[in-house]
Order: C-alpha cells, then sequence, then structure tokens
C-alpha cells in the first residue's frame, strides 16, 4: 500500500470518527445544559427571555438597568401599578455591571430587541471604579455570543453547525458529562411571557469581615471614579436617548458600611456623587437620590436590600417616578 493510498484511508477514517461523534454529540444534546455563551448563565438567561419577548412582539414600557442592586433591590409590581402605561415592565440588571460593560449589554443586546420607551439606571459608586482590579468589561467580552475579531466570528459560525464545537465545554469534562447525561436537563416549566425579567431573587443574608474585605479589595479596590466609565455611561444615555427613550439616574441605596468600605471612605463616595451630578447635569438627566434612604439593618448584606425593604423601596421610587411626570 502506498503513501498517498495510507493517507486517503486514514483521512476518511477520522472523517468517519468525527462524523459518529458529531452524531453521537446531537443526540446527547437534548439532555444538557445549553453551553455558556455569556460571561454569566444570568447573563444567557436574560437574553433567552429577551428573545421570547421579541419573537412575541412585546417591549419595555419601563426598563431597569445596573448592577444585582438593581436586581434584587426592585420589584416590578409596584410599577406596573402606580405608573401610566407601564404595562411592560422589565429588569435586565448584572451582577458587576459596570458602566463600561452596562454599554455593550445595553446597546448591543438589550435595546434591540426590548426598544425600550423609558429606562431607569440603578448605580451606586462601583459601577464607575476606574480603578477595579476585577476587570469585568474584560471578563464579559470573553463570551463567545459576544468575543470580536475575525477568530470569534468563525468560532460562532462553526458552534452554529457544530454540535462537537458547541459542547466542546462539555466534552472537556468527560466524567461531568456523562453525569449529565444520566440525569438528564429538566423539562422547563411552561413560560409565562408576563413573568419574564422580573424576578427578584433573594439575598443571601451574608455578613462577615471576609465578604466585606471583598467588596473592599474588589468592587471598590484603589477607587477611582474612572474616565473610562464616564464616557461610556454618557454614550449609552446618548444612544438610548437617541433612539427614543426618557432615562432616569437613581443612586441605589446602600448602607454605612459600604460607605466605609471604599478605601478613603465617605471621600471616595462623594467623588462619584460629584462626578455623577456633574454628568447628569451635562446630559440633563433627572436623578433622584436614596443613597443613605434605609437604616444598616435594611440590608441582608452590604450591599443588597433584604426583600421586605426591596418592596419598600420600590413603591417609593414608583410613587417618586410618578410624581416627575412618569
Amino acid at each position: 500500500m502506498n503513501l498517498r493510498s495510507r493517507g486517503s484511508r486514514f483521512v476518511a477514517g477520522l472523517l468517519a470518527v468525527l462524523l459518529l461523534a458529531e452524531f453521537g454529540m446531537r443526540l446527547a444534546a437534548p439532555r444538557l445544559d445549553d453551553p455558556l455563551e455569556y460571561y454569566v448563565d444570568f447573563a444567557q438567561r436574560m437574553v433567552g427571555e429577551m428573545e421570547i419577548l421579541e419573537e412575541a412582539g412585546r417591549t419595555s414600557d419601563l426598563l431597569f438597568v445596573g448592577t444585582s442592586m438593581v436586581q434584587l433591590g426592585i420589584d416590578v409590581a409596584p410599577f406596573e401599578h402606580t405608573l401610566d402605561g407601564a404595562a411592560e415592565v422589565h429588569k435586565v440588571a448584572l451582577p458587576g455591571a459596570q458602566a463600561s460593560l452596562a454599554e455593550r449589554w445595553l446597546l448591543d443586546e438589550v435595546a434591540p430587541r426590548l426598544r425600550p420607551e423609558r429606562v431607569v439606571w440603578g448605580v451606586s459608586s462601583l459601577d464607575f471604579n476606574g480603578n477595579r482590579p476585577e476587570k469585568m468589561l474584560a471578563a464579559y467580552l470573553q463570551g463567545r455570543a459576544v468575543r470580536q475579531g475575525e477568530l470569534a466570528a468563525i468560532d460562532r459560525f462553526l458552534a452554529r453547525h457544530s454540535y462537537l464545537v458547541r459542547y466542546r465545554s462539555q466534552l472537556r469534562n468527560p466524567v461531568a458529562l456523562a453525569d449529565d447525561l444520566k440525569d438528564g436537563t429538566p423539562v422547563p416549566p411552561p413560560i409565562e411571557v408576563e413573568s419574564l425579567l422580573s424576578d427578584m431573587p433573594q439575598p443571601k443574608a451574608a455578613r462577615t469581615q471576609a465578604i466585606l474585605a471583598e467588596i473592599s479589595g474588589i468592587a471598590l479596590g484603589d477607587y477611582a471614579v474612572g474616565q473610562g466609565e464616564i464616557e461610556a455611561f454618557r454614550r449609552t444615555v446618548t444612544s438610548l436617548q437617541q433612539n427614543g427613550a426618557e432615562v432616569v439616574i437613581v443612586v441605589m441605596p446602600v448602607p454605612d458600611e459600604y460607605l466605609a468600605a471604599h478605601p478613603d471612605g465617605a471621600a471616595d463616595y462623594s467623588e462619584f456623587r460629584a462626578a455623577l451630578d456633574a454628568e447628569t447635569a451635562r446630559l440633563g438627566l433627572e436623578l433622584l437620590d436614596y443613597g443613605n434612604a434605609f437604616p444598616t439593618a435594611a440590608f441582608a448584606d452590604y450591599t443588597h436590600l433584604r426583600p421586605v425593604e426591596a418592596r419598600r423601596f420600590s413603591q417609593q421610587l414608583a410613587d417618586d417616578l410618578a410624581g416627575i411626570g412618569w
């Protein structure tokens, strides 16, 4: 047998193995969780919900954006009951979503799908920390769905057409893959469109020095308001307004320990407020400040309101938005 014949047989055998593996992966896929396309599964779930709403022709009368302070601190029900024309109220807040991450998330993923009429952006000092050691935008941009460049585009193309590529992260861990195939993916409950993007999860009541040190060292580490974050905030608001959305900025409630966790304490928080005041004035935005509206006992941890206080806050905010004509 000559070398060319051996090479041809090798290639044919390799193709047969790949085709068999591809076929097997397609059979197995219904029993597996969807591969992670975004930087966290929470973002991926929200994209899925947005796509359902978009296919149903539903858009946002009122949209809440921000960090987990918004996700855990806002109950949509008071806004639906209090504000005129707010039948469709949604939340698309992401954990640790600094302004630079929020820009890409809102303008690339959220606004094109939900086309919001009114946007409430809940912020605090961590949204604008330009020196944060953990770069949230860099983490976000590693997701396959949003990764930039030619190689990323090729990867997305291959993932659309090959289950071996799409599920490669699961294939790297054959033991976990076998367990997943054995257990199977639970059948999801029927989808109620009215409940999408409205979840208010329970915060984990956790007040320890280790958690406080993590906030101080990561979210607020080496604190300084970043020009890049301010510019991302400005671009995002301007783009939303150009697409017809009204925007209100809300300073989220925080406990005293949160202020003290900044490297220079209240002075750093004051730097944030001065920068935010200047930027909202420049953009002509309404700014509602609830930064010190609740005592420390109202918080489950160092950043998130307890559920009862979150509902109180939501009703107060709904009333205040109605008071400014919303």
